[in-house]
């Protein structure tokens, strides 16, 4: 049997049944790439993981899923178009690991998430996939990207930032 897996102490709270023992990420500076587009769609779906955390319950878990799903993928083609007017040389890597984690989210999908201990693995996956990727990868091209694409960045979203909804 796998060990339970521990989040991050990031906002002070206990951790109860209500928000499964996972404590909410609450953005700070340290997160942001730079790029004001990109940091709100990042706000945007590290609210959308901190709603799923306190609503396991089968029908508001998986539409928080599926929401979370698709604005990744929203989020993903604006970044994934931005580096690529940039002519960022990680590019590929990027790409693939967004792959991944899309990849990942079609699994997820399938599993039954009416077990509760499911939507918990799929919580977890989801902070420290976001977080990793956030702070590791999307970090490197921070400082790759023309002040003149930072400030019209906007241009890349091709939905609105709340993905809609």
């Amino acid at each position: 049997p796998s060990r339970p897996v521990r989040a991050v102490r990031v906002d002070g709270h206990r951790p109860n049944r209500q928000n499964n023992g996972m404590h909410a990420i609450v953005w700070n500076e340290r997160f942001s790439v730079g790029v004001p587009a990109m940091d709100e769609q990042h706000k945007r779906l590290i609210s959308l993981i901190n709603a799923l955390r306190t609503s396991c319950d089968t029908g508001i878990a998986f539409d928080t899923i599926m929401g979370m799903f698709d604005y990744a993928a929203v989020h993903f083609q604006a970044e994934e178009s931005l580096l690529r007017k940039a002519g960022y040389s990680e590019l590929p890597a990027q790409v693939r690991e967004h792959r991944l984690f899309l990849d990942k989210a079609v699994t997820f999908s399938r599993q039954n998430l009416g077990d509760p201990r499911t939507c918990e693995d799929i919580v977890v996956f989801l902070r420290t996939w976001l977080l990793n990727h956030i702070l590791q990868e999307d970090m490197k091209y921070k400082r790759c990207i023309p002040e003149q694409l930072v400030d019209g960045a906007g241009e890349f979203l091709e939905t609105p930032l709340d993905g809609g909804h």
